[in-house]
């Protein structure tokens, strides 16, 4: 039984897949495609997001995914075109339908059928042997690429204008540990979509952007003006929406407030030596700032 690979968006989506069974070889899985399932997957990745302390957030196993797991004995299809989706985006190919029963499968009994899903949209299928434990899994792919948008791209657009604005530059760093944290956080938090495609630098403790990588995007108004407030008592005011209590804590010189229009120096000299920051409104700064 042959395999036809189409350009065509359909229902079936071919992937690369992996055992560490001694009993059977598998090569390639099959994924059926729904509304229901891409549904699913969209509102539960949404939800995801909304997650406060994103980083700090694993994958996700839903109990989703109609997927089946196969040997290419028969050369069903050509290993080339395997390879090839191990190895370029977006990670899988589409396939005219046909029937999965008729492919040679896993002579161990599967269960467990999973859909993995990670915090930057990544997922791949997994199942395992349901009298030995044997795991069997799928190459990984975008969720924006199956949903076959481009919000994906649109959202790392603004996230990166996000960044650029907070990001510090190759070797700069905050002499208080904790504001580099906490404005860090906040930058990651905010560019989580940005490394779905591993295309850019996002590992821990090291800002994810420079201003050159931020261009590539050709991001409207880059360098916009915002407005941060410094210093513990100054932020619990804001926090707490208590604007009196915020103009009496900037007057004690408990905190300091700052408008940033691109000058990443100023913005780590301002924040050094507090211990908690927040963004203000346009609005909240004038107001502060008329004291």
């Amino acid at each position: 039984m042959k395999m036809e690979i189409t350009e065509k968006r359909t229902n079936n989506l071919l992937l690369k897949a992996y055992s560490d069974s001694e009993w059977d070889q598998v090569d390639f899985a099959i994924l059926k495609i729904t509304g229901e399932y891409l549904h699913q997957l969209k509102k539960i990745y949404d939800a995801m997001l909304t997650l406060p302390d994103l980083q700090w957030i694993g994958d996700l196993s839903l109990w989703i995914g109609d997927v089946s797991f196969h040997s290419n004995s028969d050369e069903t299809i050509p290993f080339e075109i395997l390879e090839e989706i191990e190895q370029e985006s977006p990670g899988y190919s589409y396939i005219r339908e046909l029937n999965r029963s008729k492919l040679p499968e896993p002579e161990q009994q599967l269960s467990g059928y999973e859909t993995v899903l990670d915090k930057y949209g990544n997922l791949y299928l997994r199942a395992g042997a349901k009298h030995t434990g044997e795991r069997y899994w799928t190459n990984s792919f975008n969720i924006y690429s199956l949903l076959g948008n481009d919000s994906g791209e649109d959202e790392m657009k603004q996230q990166v204008d996000i960044c650029a604005k907070l990001t510090f530059e190759a070797d700069a760093s905050l002499d208080n540990e904790y504001i580099f944290h906490k404005l860090k956080q906040h930058i990651l938090d905010s560019m989580i979509l940005l490394n779905h495609r591993n295309e850019y630098s996002f590992v821990e403790c090291n800002f994810i952007s420079t201003r050159a990588e931020a261009d590539i995007y050709d991001t409207e108004n880059l360098y916009r003006t915002r407005y941060f407030a410094f210093g513990t008592i100054l932020v619990d005011m804001l926090e707490q929406k208590d604007m009196e209590g915020a103009k009496l804590a900037l007057l004690q010189g408990d905190g300091d407030i700052y408008k940033f229009e691109g000058d990443l120096d100023s913005l780590i000299d301002s924040a050094n030596g507090w211990n908690y920051y927040i963004e203000l409104s346009k609005h909240q700064y004038e107001e502060l700032s008329g004291l």
